[in-house]
């Protein structure tokens, strides 16, 4: 399992990802951001000031089909 951050982020919104993984990968990334007493909750808050992972999960644009 090899994803981004904002990958694995988007997983756990989805009910899809592994926190524990999430906030390894996070520590092995940014020690000088997080310590290993955060929780998921503080964790994501720091990424998300940094705008290091965001909140929004960019959707597909589709184009509406004009019916007669």
């Amino acid at each position: 399992m090899r994803n981004t951050l904002q990958e694995q982020y988007n997983l756990i919104k989805e009910g899809k990802g592994n926190k524990n993984f999430f906030i390894k990968t996070a520590l092995r990334q940014f020690p000088n951001l997080i310590t290993p007493t955060l929780g998921f909750d503080a964790i994501t808050t720091i990424l998300k000031q940094k705008q290091i992972i965001s909140e929004n999960i960019g959707g597909v644009v589709t184009k509406g089909v004009e019916q007669d």
